[in-house]
């Protein structure tokens, strides 16, 4: 029940008409009226300020604003505001570099496409001379703070040029009125159920369409009761997977809209994907594996989504095929964050570095073996190390005095072929005997998923022995984790590069695994030579052209849903299933009121729906077109700085986000 992602417009013709908005069924709720500082922004030093800041929090108070600039063409300092209030929030260094230039590229630069006439050289030179100093040598040291000067004056702009006029027009009035008997509070009467996308247990995935915006998305519903059941003893963590959507905000990752409950339901709003997973594109194949160019442009965005959560301190555990979605402008995503862990931020990106020692703590040797990517290997089988290896065991980490999260986990979780031998190893141990695991095993299962969608099957391994002065390869059955000394075996039809490439990502040390290796870490998996000429800033973007665009079936414009409401829709399932056994469906089992405490907090919004919400969306249909077009004429103009950014650009163009016309 892993969800479907990503959004998709709700119209073919026009990808960002929402039609007529239309009232939500949501219950009245005070509106926030203090705001924080941001930067060198206090909201709370002019009424105006707060009252349009309350606005914006709300996304009916969005989507009157967001109209009204539009139609005033003021909205460049509006979409100034929203990049840069986005930009401040975004955790990863990597990300917020490439979306630093993204912003001056479409701001600030002189003849930028929404220049921001207010600017001045004095807040201009600080940004530029920050910029410059980040190309020049890759740095991270882009701060939150960069662009606070124009933030700030973005929104007195908002304020002076729009908002005062706002309030003097009849769609204020309407919009105080809405807010009078309305909130922010999405609930299951907002939404279209256009029908099923899949079932299981007592899990449900529906397609539905927001009513107020015609965005659509994947509906995953659980039973409250169950969820209790199934954490009974460990209730804090039921809403894990809702809380590891929530911060994973990243193109490669499934966008969380919103989570909602009903009296027996918890349900995530997930964007919705319809071209399905890896493996329906294994399937397809009559080998039942892909094509090496799209293997190789798979496994580069997932491996971008995994460094991007192991930078949150997220572990994700559960990495194959079927896990990874296709959505339809044939970039992939992350999803079924059930399995997923946190451990301290730090030592996720340290990985497998050396720590003090501590008292508690029981380190072991490790002896290294010494490999080049490049170098000839044997062709139909690699050595994962040497036979003389006599020791498999690596450093453990210990959870310092003070740390609120651990260095490493010890359950033993994820898919048979897919776990990685250290947490294999531990599988029989009591637990405090255990010597967990980090980031390693997602690397792992990374190699391994890429050798079943290049090879078409699960990595064979192969023994080799001696018998009568001559070697020979005895298959492995059985338990795939085996000594370090056996290898894996790969076909002739693999390169020396993608030989290379998939042994070091499952190669049994961990501390020399490709990914977390210590001294390298993630950026040894991407200075690999298997990517050697691969912009990885453009791929964060979704500025590389897919090599496979699948064909999906076009909205029809006048969809109507296939139910008439979530409760008919649910009582139809059951009808359907056959699952009612004297009147009674399991579906409407009520947790008691000590179980329905766990759901306090349940209820979410994304701010990232504050795009949507003020009429525009973040994907488009045309958004690979326009940002290889944008590519090749920045690589045309030869410079490569300019392609990560120039596409991004053209395609918030392409999607309406930077006409002014």
């Amino acid at each position: 029940m892993g969800g479907c992602v990503t959004k998709v417009d709700p119209q073919d013709n026009d990808p960002h008409a929402h039609g007529e908005l239309r009232k939500q069924h949501s219950v009245f709720k005070e509106i926030k009226t203090d705001f924080a500082k941001e930067g060198q922004l206090d909201y709370n030093q002019n009424p105006d300020y707060k009252a349009l800041r309350a606005m914006l929090e709300d996304p009916i108070g969005q989507r009157y604003f967001g109209n009204f600039t539009k139609k005033q063409h003021t909205n460049e300092n509006m979409f100034a505001w929203v990049d840069i209030h986005e930009y401040r929030d975004i955790p990863t260094k990597d990300y917020r570099r490439c979306c630093a230039v993204h912003i001056y590229q479409k701001y600030i630069k002189e003849g930028a496409v929404m220049a921001l006439g207010f600017l001045t050289a004095k807040l201009k030179d600080p940004i530029i001379e920050a910029l410059a100093k980040a190309k020049e040598t890759k740095s991270a040291s882009i701060t939150v703070e960069l662009f606070d000067a124009v933030f700030k004056l973005c929104f007195k702009e908002m304020v002076v040029q729009s908002f005062i006029r706002f309030k003097e027009t009849p769609e204020y009035v309407q919009y105080t009125k809405d807010m009078n008997q309305s909130y922010n509070k999405v609930v299951v009467d907002d939404f279209d159920y256009m029908g099923l996308l899949g079932q299981g247990g007592f899990g449900r995935v529906v397609h539905v369409r927001k009513n107020s915006t015609g965005a659509h998305y994947a509906m995953k519903i659980q039973l409250k009761a169950e969820l209790l059941r199934e954490y009974k003893g460990d209730e804090t963590h039921l809403d894990t997977e809702k809380n590891v959507f929530s911060a994973c905000h990243h193109p490669f990752v499934v966008e969380l809209a919103y989570a909602i409950q009903t009296e027996e339901h918890a349900i995530l709003i997930l964007g919705l994907v319809r071209a399905g997973d890896l493996e329906d594109a294994m399937m397809k194949d009559p080998e039942r594996k892909l094509s090496p160019d799209r293997v190789y442009f798979y496994i580069a965005e997932i491996a971008l989504a995994l460094q991007h959560m192991h930078d949150l301190g997220l572990l994700y555990r559960d990495l194959k095929p079927c896990n990874v979605l296709l959505s339809e402008n044939g970039h992939v995503q992350l999803t079924d964050m059930g399995l997923a862990a946190e451990v301290a931020p730090d030592k996720a990106a340290a990985h497998y570095d050396c720590v003090t020692d501590h008292e508690e703590r029981r380190v072991t040797s490790v002896k290294a073996e010494s490999k080049s990517p490049t170098q000839k290997q044997e062709r139909g089988a690699t050595k994962r190390h040497r036979d003389d290896y006599t020791d498999y065991s690596v450093e453990v980490l210990c959870k310092g005095v003070g740390d609120s999260k651990p260095d490493r986990r010890k359950s033993i979780v994820g898919t048979p072929g897919f776990m990685a031998p250290e947490m294999v190893n531990d599988k029989d141990k009591h637990r405090r005997d255990r010597q967990g695991y980090c980031t390693g095993v997602d690397y792992y299962a990374l190699g391994v998923t890429m050798y079943q969608m290049l090879i078409g099957k699960l990595p064979e391994q192969i023994k080799l022995e001696k018998k009568l002065g001559k070697v020979q390869a005895k298959p492995v059955k059985g338990n795939f984790f085996c000594p370090p000394h056996w290898e894996i075996f790969y076909p002739e039809s693999c390169t020396d590069l993608e030989i290379s490439f998939m042994s070091e990502l499952m190669i049994y040390n961990v501390a020399e695994r490709l990914g977390c290796a210590v001294g390298a870490g993630q950026k040894g998996l991407r200075e690999h030579p298997y990517y050697a000429g691969l912009d990885w800033d453009l791929l964060l973007v979704k500025g590389v052209k897919p090599p496979f665009i699948p064909q999906v079936k076009k909205w029809k414009l006048d969809s109507k849903p296939k139910y008439q409401s979530y409760q008919k829709m649910m009582k139809a399932f059951s009808e359907k299933d056959q699952i009612v056994q004297g009147g009674v469906d399991p579906w409407d089992e009520v947790p008691s009121a000590r179980g329905e405490k766990c759901f306090e907090n349940w209820d979410y919004i994304s701010k990232h729906t504050f795009r949507l919400e003020l009429g525009y969306s973040e994907e488009g249909n045309e958004k690979a077109d326009a940002l290889n077009q944008a590519n090749e004429k920045a690589k045309a103009d030869k410079d490569p700085s300019e392609a990560v950014v120039a596409a991004t650009v053209a395609t918030e163009v392409a999607e309406g986000k930077g006409s002014v016309s």
